[in-house]
């Protein structure tokens, strides 16, 4: 009789895969980038000129947000009109220069100040002037920030020139371009915050300031 074997049958268990080498996205704890939606402002091979043919004004459009704006409607073929205040006709100018380069058949400054009704109603006129005579959409984005202190620690006139130029200059804005929007079908746009929806610490003109405008809109939306 032979000696039993020593020799250990073999397994029937499969050895362990070997797992795959991490992507780099999920290296170091990182989650795969997410697919984004392209936004439907995004242009397209359709819709490259989709402001083509129309006019669009935007206050405070010398700088920040404003200028930002102008830029996107040059690029999609808007005629523009970029007011300002006449003591930012340097930086207003350049966006206009910017502007016709971005694509813009036509772009102008006008020197305004949204707190002076007058004014406003002379820049829609010679903006609309220059430009064809038509306006079909309307950014009411010029603003001014807070004046950073207590409610008791700020000056009236501080708290008055805030909601002046804000809330009055986005009413007077609204005022004087609502006959030629009405007339075209178009679009009138604020520049709100969200310190018009929540409290924010030293911001007591800022944040009412905001607040009237966003009800504005919710208002001039009702009529």
């Amino acid at each position: 009789t032979p000696p039993p074997s020593t020799t250990p049958p073999p397994s029937t268990t499969p050895p362990p895969s070997t797992p795959p080498p991490p992507s780099p996205s999920t290296l170091h704890g990182l989650a795969a980038a997410p697919t984004l939606t392209p936004s439907p402002l995004a242009p397209t091979a359709t819709s490259a000129k989709w402001l083509h043919g129309k006019t669009v004004l935007v206050t405070g459009g010398a700088f920040g947000i404003g200028r930002a704006i102008v830029l996107r409607a040059a690029r999609l073929g808007a005629a523009l009109i970029v007011a300002d205040l006449a003591d930012e006709r340097r930086g207003a100018e350049a966006t206009v220069a910017d502007a016709l380069l971005a694509g813009s058949p036509m772009a102008t400054f006008v020197g305004c100040d949204v707190s002076d009704g007058a004014q406003v109603a002379r820049m829609v006129r010679l903006g609309m002037e220059s430009c064809g005579g038509r306006l079909d959409v309307v950014y009411a984005n010029a603003g001014i920030g807070s004046g950073k202190c207590w409610a008791h620690e700020m000056a009236d006139s501080a708290f008055a020139k805030t909601v002046a130029v804000n809330l009055v200059g986005a009413f007077h804005t609204a005022k004087y371009s609502l006959p030629h929007l009405v007339a075209t079908r178009g679009s009138l746009i604020f520049t709100a915050s969200t310190f018009g929806l929540v409290a924010a610490h030293f911001a007591t003109d800022y944040c009412a300031s905001k607040a009237g405008v966003a009800h504005l809109c919710r208002q001039l939306a009702v009529d």
